[in-house]
C-alpha cells in the first residue's frame, strides 16, 4: 500500500505488481482547509502543503487510516471495496472512505492506529487521540515545537513524538505530564520505542538511545 502527494492511496497486488484499488479522498467543499501557516519544512513536506496528498498512512488487515495535507484522516474498510481484483483497471476499483476525522489544521504527517484509538500528529503542532468507536478527538497535547510534529509512536502507556526543533516529546497517557527530551542539535524527524529504550534521529545526523523508564 502506497501514498503520494497525488492524494490517492493504491492498493497494489505483489504477484502482479498492478494496482488492485483505489482509495480516493471524497472532498467535499464542506471539509476544512489549513488556514495557519506552515513552519519551515524539508522539501517533501512543502509538497504536502501545496496538494491533497497523503502524508502519513497504516494499513493492518482491512482497516485503512491515511492522513491528508488538508489536516484530515481519511479511514477505509477494504472488505467494502467490490470485486477488487488484478484484473480490473484502477479507474473500475476504487473505495471512498467509510469515516473522516477533522480537527488538524495542518497537513498530518504521522499517524498510528490500534484497536480503540487513532494517535495523529500534524504541522499544527499538535498531537490529537480519537476514538475510533465514535470518530470524536478525546485528547489532544501541544507541542512547543516550531516546526510541527514529524513522527511519532505510542502505547497503552506514553505518547513519544519527534516534535520538531531539537526535542522529543514524551506523553504520560495516565498522567496527562509532558517531558521534552533535549540532545539533538537540530530539528528530530523520527523516533522508535520500545519498553523503557528510545531512539531518535534528526538532521544533525545522529541517533540517541534514550532511558524513559
Amino acid at each position: 500500500m502506497s501514498g503520494s502527494v497525488d492524494g490517492f492511496v493504491k492498493v497494489w497486488d505483489m504477484t502482479s505488481q498492478k494496482v488492485i484499488l483505489n482509495l480516493n479522498q471524497n472532498v467535499s467543499h464542506a471539509e476544512p482547509t489549513p488556514s495557519s501557516t506552515p513552519p519551515a519544512s524539508p522539501l517533501f513536506i512543502d509538497d504536502l502543503i501545496t496538494s491533497r496528498g497523503v502524508g502519513a498512512l497504516q494499513f493492518y488487515q482491512h482497516a485503512v487510516a491515511a492522513g491528508h495535507s488538508d489536516g484530515i484522516i481519511r479511514l477505509y474498510d477494504i472488505r467494502t471495496a467490490s470485486g477488487a481484483s488484478a484484473e480490473l483497471s484502477p479507474s473500475k476499483s476504487s473505495l471512498l472512505p467509510c469515516r473522516s476525522l477533522a480537527g488538524h489544521t495542518l497537513p498530518i504527517t504521522t499517524l498510528q492506529f490500534d484497536d480503540i484509538n487513532v494517535v495523529s500528529g500534524s504541522l499544527d503542532r499538535v498531537i490529537r487521540v480519537w476514538d475510533l468507536r465514535n470518530g470524536k478527538a478525546v485528547e489532544g497535547f501541544v507541542s512547543q515545537s516550531h516546526t510541527g510534529i514529524q513522527k511519532l509512536q505510542f502505547d497503552k502507556e506514553k505518547i513519544v513524538a519527534a516534535a520538531g526543533d531539537e526535542c522529543v516529546m514524551v506523553v504520560d497517557r495516565k498522567s496527562k505530564e509532558q517531558k521534552m527530551l533535549s540532545g539533538h542539535r537540530s530539528v528530530v524527524r523520527t523516533v522508535r520505542f520500545h519498553g523503557k529504550r528510545l531512539v531518535s534521529g534528526g538532521d544533525d545526523c545522529v541517533l540517541k538511545l534514550w532511558d524513559i523508564s
